[in-house]
């Protein structure tokens, strides 16, 4: 076998010519060489075995970089047939005007040197551009936590938008990075530039849902009523975000929990994912609701759920169900939905602001008549009792009661009133020192105490407990103190006389 493999013609480059020579027609080392010289051919052998596998390597490589330079160049000219491109076939007439034309392009000698710095100086900043990173998200626009600053900053150093401007802002050097530039690069240009056709598109549907978000916000600001105005809102959320279904909960603040004035479904703050977003004041996009191992069994897959905020105080959810198209709601969704969310907040303050001044009227109105009333009473018992009962009406208390300064002699709360002319509060008036039974009203509600002065002498002191319905309201509002005032005002008058 030995002799026949030495007989046969060398193959060059071969490896297994190579390797069958080191197994066959080499001698065994044991038999015909001594210890020291075998170990010394063989390290010599396998020195050979691993040169021939380096130059193996290099040649594979050197053919992957060919293979790689004739892919892009099949790429480039795969997307210029994409573009239609097809060269213009002049006859001699053509010829000659573009010649024409030509010659009254040739440039000055002497603004080459400038025109080649400036190429130069481009090519920098291209260099540099390619390399960039993109800052600028579009759903950042409608972040309303990010200011505008940023929002300019990010939008001025996008690598994307950056390389673009700069790629367009002469034409010579669009021409010819389009025409001289590696096909890589080129490729990452059509790459941003399809970006920001995507963008401009998503954009244009952006100002469309804004569009009908303005002109819902004009009907709601119209509406008075709560119901009338959140079915307006659930209408643009529908429409907007492209929902399948929309609920809108409210809070309970005395009984702590979430309803639903659809279907009257309630959750306590922290219950479910209704109650999970109230509690954690975030909003939440689900993809697959139904195996969120921190809820209760869903039958909607996709959610997408946003508290209603006012300085960090929850007044409220919104809940999105299924989009009609069968997809996921994005972050531009996120961020749309954090606007809806802001109309909610200014439906509440509408119609908390309107039921206020409905309130404040009536109080004027009660008042009005009450001093009315109050000329016809001849008996100071009598005026004295339905003042008390107007004022506990007017402000909505359980008790309220009215003395008079000789009665109370400087002692208890209303002593302590009537001293500093002014109005005080107690949460507790059983923790207060100057707390007097046979004076003070004998609760543990908050109350409220001021004096009753006509020309500039305090006559009289009122007491009544805090409002129903409203928790630790340490003052009152104007409004209030404005109503008091008159009608005080008209009480002080007819019992000093």
């Amino acid at each position: 076998m030995s002799s026949f493999y030495n007989h046969q013609p060398r193959r060059k480059h071969s490896q297994t010519s190579f390797y069958l020579k080191t197994l066959h027609c080499q001698p065994s080392p044991i038999k015909d060489y001594n210890k020291d010289n075998t170990q010394q051919e063989y390290l010599q052998n396998m020195l050979r075995m691993q040169q021939k596998e380096i130059e193996r390597l290099e040649h594979q490589n050197r053919n992957l970089q060919i293979l790689t330079e004739h892919q892009s160049k099949i790429i480039y000219q795969e997307r210029q047939n994409r573009t239609h491109f097809i060269p213009k076939i002049q006859d001699k007439d053509t010829m000659g005007s573009q010649q024409i034309i030509n010659k009254q392009r040739v440039e000055n000698p002497l603004d080459k040197p400038i025109r080649l710095q400036r190429k130069n100086t481009i090519n920098r900043k291209l260099t540099v551009l390619f390399q960039q990173d993109d800052t600028f998200k579009l759903n950042s626009l409608l972040d309303l936590n990010i200011t505008d600053e940023e929002l300019i900053n990010n939008y001025q150093t996008d690598g994307s938008l950056s390389l673009i401007e700069e790629t367009l802002n002469d034409e010579d050097c669009f021409l010819d990075v389009i025409h001289n530039y590696p096909p890589q690069k080129v490729s990452i240009i059509y790459d941003k530039l399809k970006k920001l056709y995507h963008e401009h598109n998503l954009m244009f549907h952006i100002i469309l849902k804004l569009k009908l978000l303005i002109q819902k916000g004009f009907m709601i600001q119209n509406s008075k009523l709560l119901d009338e105005s959140f079915q307006i809102l659930r209408e643009s959320i529908l429409t907007i975000m492209n929902s399948q279904e929309v609920k809108i909960y409210l809070i309970d603040e005395e009984k702590k929990e979430l309803y639903s004035r659809q279907d009257n479904h309630k959750y306590q703050i922290g219950e479910g994912l209704v109650g999970y977003v109230a509690e954690t004041k975030q909003i939440l996009n689900l993809k697959k609701a139904k195996y969120d191992t921190r809820f209760a069994p869903i039958d909607s897959n996709v959610i997408l759920a946003a508290p209603i905020l006012d300085n960090q105080k929850c007044y409220g959810v919104i809940v999105c169900q299924e989009k009609k198209n069968a997809g996921i709601y994005s972050e531009e969704d996120e961020s749309l939905l954090q606007l809806l969310s802001e109309q909610g907040k200014m439906i509440l303050c509408n119609v908390m602001n309107h039921n206020q001044l409905m309130t404040a009227v009536n109080k004027f109105r009660h008042a009005l008549k009450s001093s009315i009333q109050f000329i016809q009473l001849k008996s100071q018992t009598l005026l004295i009792q339905q003042a008390q009962k107007r004022l506990k009406e007017m402000m909505n208390s359980e008790i309220a009661t009215i003395k008079l300064v000789e009665h109370i002699d400087g002692q208890g709360i209303m002593g302590e009133a009537i001293l500093n002319k002014s109005i005080t509060y107690h949460h507790n008036s059983y923790n207060s020192q100057s707390f007097n039974p046979n004076i003070d009203l004998n609760t543990s509600l908050p109350i409220f105490t001021l004096p009753v002065i006509c020309n500039k002498q305090v006559v009289a002191c009122a007491q009544f407990t805090q409002v129903r319905g409203l928790v630790q309201q340490s003052s009152l509002s104007s409004i209030e103190q404005e109503v008091l005032e008159l009608f005080l005002q008209s009480f002080g008058y007819l019992i000093s006389k």
